[in-house]
């Protein structure tokens, strides 16, 4: 069946979403046709469901998570129905819906545990439009121990349930290295899944303008894209594009920047299985032109956004 019969109980009508770069495929992955290059704010696609992975860098709770409302009202005029956030800092899931439903943005925010570790700060969390959420049921939320990994699944009468992961990697070199991430996403070889997060790994040199990073052959992307069922998004519809979400600035006291230019990554991704691909009329993916900025920077990542119908 088409994407739209699985998810259409979840939403009283089509949404009309953003999205800045954009190819349309076929579930053969063909791309029959493309589309222009609209920035944030425009309005002339109008997919069914739209998936965001978005690192928010310094946290979500500054001034009395000010910082956090500001990034779920970027999200909202984006039109994004699924944001999968990393590097949130502690949120308390509670008070911040609260807040969320004071201010008139209709999402819900999940986290593990409920309230993420104070060790470390949080790590993931998943905002979901109000239409999803009420088929979210929160005794089948899940993470890893780490709280690396967030698992929610959203069910709509008469159609399989739609498995969103939001996770978070270790940049981390070592053999323990993101063992709970990868052992989690086993469970990705059965049913519907849409994955994403902050990666902190590259797959491809065209993934990278650093001629000096190599490939990290036993690395989470290498594992994700040749160890699981899960497929790039982005270099589905892009086979041959440079893009990227993350750049790395040299030091202010660098006198060597000349030398030393900032060096750009895509670590940023969004994964699909093959079950999900078979429900897929259209899709589009795209990386935003430019980092979400509200009166301060809200990070250094750019968004990075999956549209399917």
């Amino acid at each position: 069946r088409p994407l739209s019969d699985l998810l259409r109980p979840f939403l009283n009508k089509k949404i009309i979403m953003v999205i800045i770069l954009s190819l349309l495929i076929t579930p053969t992955n063909a791309c029959p046709s493309c589309t222009g290059s609209p920035t944030i704010g425009s309005s002339n696609l109008t997919p069914l469901l739209t998936v965001a992975a978005f690192n928010a860098s310094k946290g979500m709770a500054t001034k009395g998570y000010e910082r956090g409302l500001r990034i779920a009202r970027d999200l909202a005029a984006s039109q994004t129905n699924i944001g999968l956030l990393t590097e949130t800092g502690t949120i308390n899931q509670q008070l911040f819906n609260k807040l969320l439903q004071e201010n008139n943005i209709r999402y819900r925010i999940y986290t593990p545990t409920g309230k993420a570790p104070k060790s470390g700060g949080g790590k993931v969390a998943i905002l979901c439009s109000i239409d999803i959420a009420d088929h979210i049921d929160d005794n089948q939320i899940a993470h890893t121990k780490d709280h690396r990994l967030l698992h929610l699944q959203i069910h709509a009468p008469a159609s399989p349930t739609l498995h969103i992961a939001c996770i978070y990697g270790d940049a981390q070199k070592n053999k323990k290295t993101n063992s709970q991430i990868r052992k989690y996403l086993q469970k990705t070889s059965q049913g519907n899944w849409i994955v994403g997060g902050d990666i902190n790994d590259i797959y491809s040199t065209l993934d990278t303008d650093n001629p000096t990073r190599e490939i990290d052959t036993k690395g989470l992307a290498t594992f994700i894209q040749e160890e699981t069922p899960l497929h790039d998004t982005f270099r589905l519809c892009h086979p041959e594009m440079e893009g990227y979400t993350f750049t790395q600035h040299p030091r202010e006291n660098d006198n060597e920047n000349d030398l030393n230019p900032a060096k750009s990554s895509r670590i940023d991704h969004l994964y699909v299985t093959s079950p999900t691909l078979d429900h897929i009329s259209t899709m589009e993916a795209s990386i935003d032109e430019e980092e979400i900025h509200v009166s301060t920077p809200t990070s250094d990542h750019k968004a990075t956004f999956l549209q399917i119908d």
